[in-house]
């Protein structure tokens, strides 16, 4: 029984939290997490726009702060509160959340609000909350750029020894496999299903797509979803995967695969500055690399969660 079920039990359903936004808050910084998991592109790019002119690398904390409250600000308007199970009680919640650390940004862009389109007032949020978006965004990244070429050579370095490491300490062996949904199946089985973390999900879905899920014990159950797995020819093999995870009621774990509206929070974004993984995969080597970034993302928010709900303090 996981720590959250017991503690469900133990306390009823009406202390558990709702404030699912503070979820990030049991990873700490991401790109740093998944670098010591060996996956450190995210991280690398974090140093290199530190280390670059339109950023203080002593401001690190500050920065680290501002953009994880500015995840909880953004998931807070993503998810569907009304679509979680009644017990939750997210009425009691001053939605959507708004941080302190962001009350001058938010103050400078009500003034804005009705002079600029919904694409300029989020591209506008964006570089006012998130202090590393905003300096990718100085850096004026264009196919000539630095930061471009930074950038690509993250991408590249995808099949290295490095990360083929990384992704063997995962459970997934990038060498000697074809990419195809019954070689995905196998690694997802070996990560996710042979150790406790998660079960496939039963019944009639389409043939080339699989759901995974986490069990959290309270009616919500987190998912990990295979959704597509493409081999194109553009004059050279490329490969693509495609995969989403969501935060799903029970009874809708079946359908994690698509969007319904009754998901509370459907395709869960990376919380990543830049992983790059996945972004061009000429080869099954770093193809796989990517899918052992997803699992491990995925068993990160499965720790994640089962820690923020054995916390039964509210927002």
């Amino acid at each position: 029984m996981n720590e959250g079920l017991a503690l469900f039990n133990q306390i009823g359903s009406s202390k558990f939290r709702s404030d699912l936004y503070n979820v990030c808050d049991y990873w700490g910084d991401w790109d740093t997490r998944m670098s010591e998991a060996g996956f450190a592109n995210g991280w690398q790019y974090k140093q290199y726009l530190l280390n670059s002119l339109v950023m203080d690398s002593s401001q690190v904390e500050l920065y680290d702060a501002l953009r994880r409250e500015a995840w909880k600000e953004d998931w807070s308007e993503r998810i569907k509160w009304d679509k979680l199970p009644s017990e939750y009680e997210y009425k009691d919640l001053k939605l959507p959340y708004r941080s302190p650390l962001h009350y001058q940004a938010h103050a400078s862009l009500s003034v804005l609000r009705d002079d600029v389109d919904i694409g300029q007032f989020s591209s506008l949020r964006l570089q006012n909350t998130q202090p590393y978006f905003a300096a990718a965004w100085a850096l004026n990244p264009d196919p000539q750029s630095n930061e471009a070429t930074f950038r690509k050579s993250l991408i590249d370095a995808a099949s290295s020894e490095e990360h083929i490491a990384a992704a063997r300490a995962v459970g997934v062996d990038p060498i000697g496999k074809a990419a195809n949904l019954k070689e995905v199946k196998r690694s997802i089985q070996s990560v996710l299903v042979d150790k406790g973390l998660a079960r496939p999900a039963s019944g009639q879905m389409p043939s080339k797509w699989l759901v995974y899920g986490h069990d959290l014990g309270n009616g919500l159950v987190l998912c990990f979803c295979i959704c597509e797995i493409q081999h194109r020819s553009y004059g050279k093999s490329v490969y693509r995967l495609s995969s989403i995870q969501s935060l799903v009621r029970n009874e809708h774990v079946m359908e994690a695969w698509g969007f319904p509206r009754e998901h509370p929070w459907s395709m869960m974004e990376d919380p990543s500055i830049y992983s790059g993984y996945g972004v061009r995969d000429e080869s099954p080597v770093p193809f796989y690399v990517h899918l052992a970034y997803e699992l491990k993302s995925f068993q990160i928010k499965c720790e994640a969660f089962d820690a923020f709900f054995s916390n039964p303090a509210r927002q």
